[in-house]
């Protein structure tokens, strides 16, 4: 069975540049057990794709969820195990969320914990939205993708597990859902499948969603899980909102870091074209920049200060090509801006650096 195959989500405003949309490097320690049992190396596992295996334990490091994507299919590669992904889900702890699964062990019921949970889903990942919505047989956890990628099954499965691994923490070992909907054509192994959520699942349903009974989201939570475990350090709802707005920070700056340099060489790295591709108003996208200390037009300058920084020394191409690809009108303009920011000539530069 060929596991990144494309399932057909429902998807809802799909992020159009994939580079923009991450998830916390977090989600990737229940692989580490995992690579251990296999006998694979850490190290290079990881560092084939760029991400530091030391870093994953940081709530600040993100990665691009392609690459998480492209990881979890790897895992699924080596190991050609159809159930991996549940099997690292097993391995999970809630602080494989970042800070969003400890906040969940924080209130007084389940319901509570997802509601802020999906809430503040963006200190984890832009990738999907969650939802909970109110049936006749109690609550429908609905994930809706943003992503056009293709995910592996490998990579549903964990979060998945991980989800439920995380609330029996909190909540309870005998937390389950009622029912489960996966977009997969088939489950070779159903019985482990069903064994580890205690509940049917309806496959090739084109959805991701879990239902709920009422009392099972409403029920207080006891002192041995939740509180009173051991498990969780002490997050506030203030904590939660200052993490969410250094994620918006750094994840709007990099956003627009991305968009420009990739139309620096075109006439569509203005303020205008590049508050489009974000969707919001120029107007709101200076007043968030403001926000952070920045504004577009020293923005700019950094992406073509950095971009020169890696082309000088390092490409092939003429000098005057590379002060056409950061948007100058002509070499004379570059000149001038590279010895500002780094006291000598591009020519200089290159000769001491190449």
């Amino acid at each position: 069975m060929t596991f990144n195959k494309q399932f057909n989500f429902e998807q809802s405003a799909a992020v159009d540049d994939e580079n923009l949309i991450y998830v916390s490097a977090t989600y990737l320690l229940m692989m580490l057990p995992l690579l251990d049992e296999y006998e694979i190396d850490q190290i290079s596992y990881f560092a084939d794709e760029g991400v530091d295996v030391t870093k994953l334990g940081d709530i600040g490091y993100q990665i691009p969820n392609k690459v998480s994507c492209i990881l979890w299919q790897k895992l699924f590669d080596f190991t050609q195990d159809e159930n991996i992904g549940i099997k690292a889900g097993r391995f999970a702890s809630p602080k494989i969320f970042n800070i969003l699964g400890p906040s969940m062990g924080l209130t007084q019921t389940p319901l509570e914990g997802m509601e802020t949970m999906f809430r503040f889903f963006r200190l984890f990942s832009n990738a999907a939205r969650m939802y909970l919505v109110r049936i006749k047989a109690g609550y429908r956890l609905q994930i809706n993708v943003l992503t056009n990628l293709e995910v592996p099954k490998a990579n549903i499965d964990a979060f998945f597990s991980a989800f439920i691994t995380i609330c029996r923490q909190h909540y309870g070992d005998d937390f389950s859902p009622m029912s489960m909907k996966v977009p997969y054509p088939e489950i070779k192994d159903k019985t482990y499948f069903q064994r580890f959520f205690r509940c049917p699942v309806e496959v090739s349903a084109n959805k991701l969603e879990m239902v709920f009974a009422k009392d099972m989201l409403e029920r207080k939570v006891s002192s041995m899980t939740g509180f009173g475990s051991g498990l969780l350090p002490t997050v506030s709802t203030k904590a939660l909102k200052d993490g969410l707005k250094k994620i918006d920070k750094y994840h709007l700056i990099d956003q627009v870091k991305i968009l420009v340099k990739q139309n620096l060489a075109t006439d569509e790295a203005s303020i205008t074209n590049i508050a489009a591709r974000l969707h919001m108003s120029e107007r709101t996208l200076q007043r968030r920049l403001a926000s952070h200390e920045y504004n577009f037009r020293n923005l700019t300058e950094d992406c073509r200060h950095e971009l020169a920084l890696d082309y000088v020394p390092n490409s092939d191409l003429s000098l005057t090509d590379i002060s056409h690809l950061l948007g100058f009108s002509n070499y004379n303009n570059f000149a001038r801006a590279f010895k500002r920011w780094t006291g000598s000539s591009p020519k200089s530069y290159q000769s001491f650096n190449g």
